[in-house]
């Protein structure tokens, strides 16, 4: 496995070699091949993260800020910018539930609108004027898209103002009171009156059921969640209770402030939306030991607030995923040399000092197999030598014993006959004896 790593050539933290070696210009490693391997794979897994976050819009840069506005624009409300609900419950000894009566309650909403009139010595007056709107129970119909938010809610126990007011078109919360046009609305409980239309109950009942009774305000409050890109807005329930009683009057104002989400979304260049909610800042109670001479036990002013809170979120753009990769890849690149440097520097001064050895070697061995191959074969050539010397020495002993037998046997038929023949046989017999010897 090392082995097939080194071969595949791969590594950035090769040594360069002042020359070259073998025809390379760097000397390559098996572990500097497989970090390189290993640091291909984390920089496609880190492009891959970097990519994901570009598509999916999980993880923005997220920061938010408020911001004081000395007009800011006006607030539509409508069932789904501003859903809300008002009721009664009974006192704690009375089990707390929600009720409806007229004959001991009615409950009354009412825009105010102040106008500034500048007049012709300079000086401005005001303007006031209560406009009356209608109310209605609540259905799911009155709470928009967040209708599910009201499931366990009693309904038919709670007030909610119409959609659609006849006097006034839409209902919008603008300006600031003595800077501008101002406009804001209350949500008012009076104790019953007695009139034509209007028969009100014993007076004893009325201070039974009133007298530590509690208005309830529900409300849906924005929470932003920046993971979540299209739908940032994480509206939960919230409620405004107060305690009331008919020997004094209580008030609240209760500031509706803008909250913006700033999204930059643009892959390449900037791309910026604005999603606009309501905030319901925390309410601001007033009471009054005296009964309220118009005979209100608690009114709620909802005005426009001057504090506006916003969400900026910036999403990976191209240019930042290119700039985070060079940027890590520069860093652990760096660490990796300065990590793997000596290791490859020492292991590139052992494979030079092997080579040198084995050829040192590799020379003695030859020279001493030459030198033997020279003594094995001056040893043969010896021995050759020796046989043919001993080849001559008994071929010539051979020659000279047959011609001393043949002059002997010469001599001795000469004494018998004067043409004695000549004893063939002896005389080959002896050259066969002579030649197989030699053979």
């Amino acid at each position: 496995m090392l082995r097939f790593l080194k071969n595949l050539e791969l590594d950035l933290f090769a040594i360069p070699i002042a020359l070259n070696r073998k025809g390379r210009k760097k000397a390559h490693s098996r572990h500097g091949t497989l970090l390189t391997i290993l640091f291909a794979g984390f920089i496609i897994w880190f492009i891959y993260t970097l990519a994901r976050e570009m598509f999916v819009k999980e993880s923005p840069s997220t920061i938010s800020y408020d911001s004081f506005q000395e007009t800011p624009p006006p607030i539509e409300i409508t069932p789904n910018s501003f859903p809300f609900a008002f009721g009664l419950q009974l006192p704690t000894s009375l089990g707390l539930s929600f009720f409806k009566d007229e004959g001991i309650y009615h409950p009354e909403i009412q825009l105010a609108v102040i106008k500034l009139i500048k007049e012709s010595d300079g000086s401005i007056t005001k303007d006031l004027e209560f406009i009356e709107l209608e109310m209605e129970t609540c259905t799911f119909e009155h709470f928009g898209e967040s209708w599910r938010s009201f499931t366990n809610a009693p309904l038919e126990s709670l007030y909610c103002i119409k959609p659609i007011q006849e006097k006034i078109g839409k209902l919008v919360v603008e300006g600031i009171e003595d800077i501008s046009t101002y406009q804001g609305f209350r949500v008012g409980v009076k104790m019953c009156q007695n009139t034509a239309k209007i028969s009100c109950k014993s007076d004893d009942e009325i201070k039974e059921k009133l007298t530590g009774a509690w208005t309830n305000l529900l409300y849906l409050q924005s929470a932003i969640n920046p993971q979540n890109f299209t739908h940032p807005n994480q509206r939960f329930m919230s409620s405004m209770v107060t305690m009331i009683s008919p020997n004094l009057a209580k008030s609240a104002i209760i500031k509706l402030s803008h909250l913006n989400v700033l999204s930059d979304d643009g892959w390449l260049f900037e791309n910026k939306k604005v999603q606009n909610f309501i905030k319901v800042n925390s309410p601001i109670e007033y009471f009054d030991l005296e009964p309220d001479a118009e005979g209100f036990l608690w009114r709620g002013l909802f005005e426009l607030g001057q504090v506006v809170t916003t969400y900026e979120r910036r999403y990976t753009r191209v240019q930042t995923v290119l700039a985070q990769i060079q940027g890590s890849a520069a860093t652990i690149i760096l660490a990796l040399i300065i990590i793997l440097q000596p290791y490859s520097q020492v292991k590139f001064n052992e494979t030079l000092i092997n080579e040198l050895f084995d050829v040192k070697m590799k020379k003695k061995v030859a020279k001493k197999e030459a030198k033997a191959q020279r003594q094995k074969t001056k040893d043969q050539e010896d021995v050759v030598d020796q046989k043919e010397q001993q080849i001559k020495i008994i071929g010539s002993t051979d020659r000279a014993s047959d011609r001393a037998l043949i002059t002997i046997r010469n001599k001795e038929g000469d004494e018998k006959s004067p043409n004695p023949e000549p004893q063939r046989g002896l005389t080959e017999n002896k050259l066969v004896s002579v030649q197989s010897f030699r053979t």
